[in-house]
């Protein structure tokens, strides 16, 4: 199982959408300061996610989302 999700800022109005195999271990790197393109934006809360089967289906979701989204 794969999850795209999508995060809120607690403390900034930013908005991130991602994609992921481990949901409880993406979101603590992310509010760990591990990824570079959201480290200075945390703390985070999850927001939402969907689950699908494969990787390339959570690939292909959430470039279309980042690419029709208003949050980024």
């Amino acid at each position: 199982m794969y999850y795209v999700y999508f995060l809120k800022s607690v403390k900034h109005a930013f908005f991130y959408i991602g994609q992921t195999k481990d949901l409880k271990k993406r979101l603590n790197e992310h509010n760990l300061g591990m990824s570079q393109s959201t480290k200075h934006y945390a703390p985070f809360k999850l927001i939402s996610y969907i689950a699908v089967n494969t990787r390339k289906q959570a690939e292909d979701l959430e470039k279309y989302l980042n690419s029709t989204s208003k949050c980024n």
